[in-house]
């Protein structure tokens, strides 16, 4: 089965020398193509499209992830995908660190309070 991705998140999945992705909720996405994380454009239009786009992704990879299980890592194309639904962490915002295999380093600290946490994935080759 071929994983269906929408053309924007591929077409980012596809810059040349991509190590790291970070989507941050729709409105904050950082690349890394060697030069350390830089903003670039989220390919998501809302919360909502995201938050859909990563239980669809997970569904055809053949892992679960929904507000039960709101964290979950599964593998596209070569990527390790780490995804998380905020709304099913918890209602303020606590920061992700993860470990990227490869590489050895974490995303970084654990972030401060606010509103809502927004779902998120991390991609890593």
């Amino acid at each position: 089965m071929e994983i269906q991705l929408p053309k924007a998140l591929a077409e980012l999945m596809a810059r040349p020398g991509l190590t790291d992705l970070t989507l941050n909720g729709h409105t904050h996405t950082y690349l890394d193509v060697g030069d350390g994380l830089q903003r670039t454009t989220n390919p998501f239009a809302s919360e909502r499209e995201l938050f859909e786009f990563l239980i669809d992704l997970g569904f055809q990879t053949g892992s679960r992830i929904d507000m039960s299980k709101p964290i979950s890592d599964f593998m596209v194309q070569g990527f390790r995908f780490h995804a998380v639904l905020g709304q099913g962490v918890c209602p303020k915002a606590a920061g992700l660190n993860k470990k990227a295999p490869a590489r050895g380093d974490s995303i970084g600290p654990p972030g401060r309070g606010g509103d809502a946490l927004p779902s998120s994935a991390r991609v890593s080759r």
